[in-house]
């Protein structure tokens, strides 16, 4: 009987697991690389830096992925309020929060550098479980230490440990399930976790974690159910003190998903809606066969080929089953159901990924299951099964150091270039490395790897970052010697010894604070070492505008980017606490979706910053600016290198229309008119925004582009302010208008934060854009020979 076998944690065992725990979080920081690799990441990052920065639940800083990817591919939804939502599971941007407040207050380290080092910690953590789970089942220190390697090293589990991915997550949360579990239906109770109601409840949580990171996990709750119910010592038990624990776990569980409910009700309206839309293609649509020879047997794919050490499963699992029958039916049962599931998926290949995305959660299993063979080896293996399993492990290493090394997305971008996929159904993409092992990514990688591509941290282009690497192999090392320390200790120890358990609890407790230390003081160095001034390279005025935006911008103020290229730079980067809306560059008129969110912005801001990448003023592809141009009142726009920074007034309560009845141009042939215009008021106030409306009539088809000036002069004539441009923003240049027709124009001083109370007047006129001429006024009213027409008198007070 396996309860016979099952144990609590001694300190040793604690002692051995944080040892291990910081040795496999300093092997993640030699493959680490801090930066986002996906769009899928993209999404999840940004729930969690809007939940920090702006106490907001929505994506819109990368809106733009609405329009610029494939619907079936976009990772977020339109909800209320016509924000953008993601569709991902909350809990890794949940777990990210602290990490990222940390980022926040760090000096010189990247934020989502930062937040990276969440997957290390996280799939450290899940190896330190996977030693704890099979210590507990029975199995010596050196079996669970070794497959606890085997997974933590040997698996896709390590190259997920460098992407912002809910895989690692996931895997860690169903193993604390299962490991709660076990530790609930055994009634094991220590100083840790305490008694069974509590290890039913830490299992219920556990599994709501892993239905917060996907809803798929709900597949594994009736077998955890299944599970608990079995007793080992039901026979003893009086019907309350059977199901208390199970009562526990759903109770646990269900508070889970009601916070899941809740975030999907502030999102959409509904707390069933998590964004998911399947009429845009996600769907068990996959043929069950494909699927399954996908993800078990084809070069793109297979679990086997991307961790050939689970290979040994295959002749391990029978053993565990026979010595473990209730774990067996219980992590059989998981694999097989998410197997299933996920074969059916449209996109079962997980898109943009390392080997089976999908099945990384499972790895953490199905590597417990290698404890019965590894045990073997380890007592009473003959050489060439030892010499087997040890080329099974350092093959399965080697393909992570692999994947690791190179950004992998590179050859999947490769992939579809030469085999492209339906931009509206990349459902119905096939790669030919589905049969063709030529084509795998294990060995496109190698080709990239062989052409000098690194996604290491510490290896760029042009240096080795011996210092990072020097302190990531010391603690290493430390971690490995203390660990072969404690093992040796774990052989020798003779437990009736006076004192020893106390000495015990105080080394573990010191290993301990070390091990705290010793990790925060690498992830502290690393990110400094590891962090660029962005005022270098080629987003350099993408950072001067966002420092221009900081020192001038006033409370109310918003951010809208049209940089889905540079999307990730600000996430690095900017610490400001202006919200930001993220479109893409479109041609007008803009979908509806894109105008509901401009129209929030404005109505939510008082002035709004626009930044561009590379976008001309008044590039008719523009749709964006176009938009702003009609809808409020522009009063800068700057160039920082190929970056241009524009700030605009929102469309405040104006004035009622004051009409006017001006023609310009030459006396006999003028060929506009001013109708009238509007503004704020009289009144203003130094630093801000002073909106004013122009009513142009064509009164004939003018001959060329002319510009207008907006100025307001000082009591003594002088200029304070001043704003030329082509009508419109350039969007409706003279030279396009028509006879009779009538064209809205918007126009917005900044006024200096210097500038004196005192009355100051408004004018406005128009002149030739190349020889700077100006136009004739004409009008009643208007004295002779003037080129001006003054409009109204606006009174500056204090600030």
């Amino acid at each position: 009987m396996v309860s016979n076998a099952v144990r609590s944690h001694k300190s040793t065992d604690i002692a051995i697991a944080f040892c291990l725990f910081v040795l496999l979080f300093a092997c993640y920081i030699l493959v680490y690389s801090g930066q986002l690799h996906t769009i899928d990441e993209t999404s999840m990052f940004a729930v969690t830096e809007s939940m920090v920065r702006w106490r907001r639940l929505d994506t819109n800083q990368i809106a733009w992925s609405q329009w610029a990817l494939s619907p079936a591919t976009a990772q977020g939804s339109f909800g209320l309020g016509g924000n953008v939502f993601s569709k991902k599971g909350l809990a890794i941007s949940l777990l990210a929060v602290p990490l990222y407040w940390i980022g926040m207050h760090l000096p010189q380290a990247g934020l989502v550098q930062t937040t990276m080092l969440l997957n290390p910690i996280v799939t450290a953590l899940t190896g330190t479980v996977v030693f704890l789970y099979l210590r507990q089942l029975g199995y010596s220190s050196e079996v669970g230490l070794w497959v606890a390697l085997l997974f933590g090293l040997g698996t896709v589990a390590t190259v997920y440990t460098k992407v912002f991915s809910s895989e690692p997550v996931s895997a860690m949360a169903l193993l604390l399930a299962v490991y709660f579990a076990s530790r609930c239906r055994f009634d094991i109770r220590d100083s840790i976790f305490g008694t069974r109601y509590i290890n039913s409840s830490l299992a219920g949580l556990s599994l709501g974690l892993a239905v917060a990171t996907t809803a798929a996990n709900l597949v594994t709750a009736p077998f955890l159910l299944l599970y608990l119910s079995r007793n080992t010592k039901h026979e003893t038990r009086i019907w309350r003190e059977r199901w208390q624990p199970i009562v526990l776990f759903l109770a646990s569980f269900a508070v889970v998903c009601l916070l899941v409910g809740l975030y999907n009700y502030a999102r959409f309206g509904n707390p069933l809606d998590s964004g998911r839309r399947f009429a845009k293609g996600e769907a068990f649509s996959t043929p069950l066969w494909l699927g399954l020879y996908g993800l078990l047997f084809s070069p793109y794919k297979s679990i086997f080929l991307y961790s050939p050490i689970l290979l040994a499963c295959l002749v391990s699992f029978p053993l565990f089953f026979k010595r473990h029958r209730m774990e067996g039916w219980l992590l059989g049962l998981i694999v097989i159901a998410h197997l299933l599931l996920f074969a059916r998926w449209y996109m079962w290949w997980g898109g943009f990924a390392w080997g089976p995305r999908f099945l990384v959660p499972l790895t953490p299993l199905l590597a417990i299951t290698l404890a019965p063979l590894v045990e073997g080896v380890l007592t009473r293996g003959s050489l060439p099964v030892r010499l087997a399993l040890a080329a099974l492990a350092l093959l399965s290493t080697a393909v992570q150091v692999l994947g690791a090394s190179v950004n992998f997305v590179l050859y999947e971008v490769r992939l579809r270039e030469i085999f492209p996929a339906p931009e509206v159904n990349p459902a119905l993409y096939d790669p030919p490395a589905l049969y063709d092992l030529r084509y795998s990514p294990i060995l496109g990688q190698m080709r990239l790897l062989g052409r000098g591509h690194s996604d290491l941290a510490w290896l760029g282009p042009d240096r080795i970052d011996r210092p990072v690497l020097v302190f990531t192999l010391g603690l290493i090392l430390f971690s490995a010697v203390v660990i072969f320390q404690l093992m040796r200790q774990v052989r020798s120890d003779d437990f009736s010894r006076p004192g020893t358990r106390a000495t015990k609890v105080a080394t573990t407790n010191l290993i301990v604070i070390i091990g705290l230390i010793s990790m925060a003081a690498l992830s502290g160095f690393s990110l400094r070492r590891y962090y660029r001034d962005p005022l270098q390279g080629p987003n350099a005025g993408y950072m001067q505008a966002l420092e221009h935006i900081e020192a001038h911008a006033q409370p109310g103020d918003g951010i809208v980017t049209i940089t889905p290229y540079q999307h990730d730079f600000p996430m690095n980067y900017y610490r400001g606490r202006l919200p930001i809306l993220g479109l893409a560059q479109a041609e007008p008129p803009l979908e509806e979706g894109m105008v509901t969110l401009l129209e929030g912005a404005l109505s939510a801001h008082r002035r709004l910053w626009l930044v561009t990448a590379g976008i001309q003023p008044a590039d008719p592809t523009n749709g964006v600016e176009e938009w702003l141009a009609r809808h409020a009142f522009k009063a800068f726009d700057e160039w920082y290198g190929d970056f241009r920074l524009c700030l605009y007034g929102s469309p405040e309560e104006l004035s009622q229309p004051i009409p006017l009845d001006i023609r310009l141009g030459p006396e006999h042939r003028t060929s506009i008119s001013l109708r009238g215009y509007q503004t704020v008021g009289q009144s203003a106030s130094p630093g801000q925004i002073l909106s004013l409306s122009l009513y142009w009539q064509a009164l004939a088809q003018p001959d060329r582009d002319y510009k207008v000036f907006v100025q307001l002069l000082g009591p003594e004539g002088q200029l304070v302010a001043q704003r030329d441009s082509q009508p419109l923003d350039g969007f409706r240049p003279t030279s396009t208008w028509r006879p009779g027709q009538e064209i809205t124009d918007r126009y917005g001083l900044l006024l200096p934060d210097t500038l004196p109370p005192g009355v100051y007047q408004l004018v406005v006129g128009i002149y030739d854009g190349e020889t700077g001429q100006r136009l004739k006024v004409f009008g009643r009213n208007v004295p002779a020979g003037t080129d001006v027409v003054p409009l109204t008198e606006i009174r500056v007070g204090v600030r």
